[in-house]
């Protein structure tokens, strides 16, 4: 698909779990091992037992997750604030508006982790828009 990340633990942080279930299996097709959280508590917890990789956040409820953001951009864990309406920099690698698709998530982590900017790029199922042309921000397909 997109990249092996075979030993890699990647935290997933979404409350919805249809949402949640997609994410984990698109992340495990490209060899991640994955550890899903519901709630912000959860997923403090499973950073403080695990050593993450990477992580997928759920931006829908932004105040809730400023700390979890902040926790991970100081441990210097790549981040996806996934579903964010906001335009916001919590130092996520990057920002994706709700839906997308979830191998387009995987991507973005699996670029995020070799230190890859996305933007720009047409890779992992990304275009560009004649708008994102000039500004060089990719449009998920839907």
């Amino acid at each position: 698909m997109f990249a092996n990340l075979t030993g890699k633990q990647v935290l997933v942080l979404e409350p919805e779990p249809i949402v949640c279930l997609n994410l984990v299996l698109a992340l495990e097709q490209i060899e991640a091992t994955v550890l899903a959280a519901q709630t912000v508590s959860r997923a403090h917890e499973l950073l403080e037992l695990r050593r993450m990789a990477a992580a997928v956040i759920n931006g829908d409820a932004l105040d809730d997750v400023k700390p979890l953001c902040a926790l991970l951009r100081e441990r210097r864990i790549p981040f996806i604030l996934h579903g964010c309406s906001e335009a916001v920099d919590l130092g996520a690698a990057r920002v994706m508006s709700k839906p997308a698709l979830a191998t387009t998530v995987a991507a973005a982590v699996a670029f995020a982790l070799q230190g890859r900017n996305v933007r720009g790029t047409r890779a992992g199922g990304l275009q560009r828009s004649p708008r994102a042309a000039t500004a060089a921000q990719p449009v998920a397909e839907y």
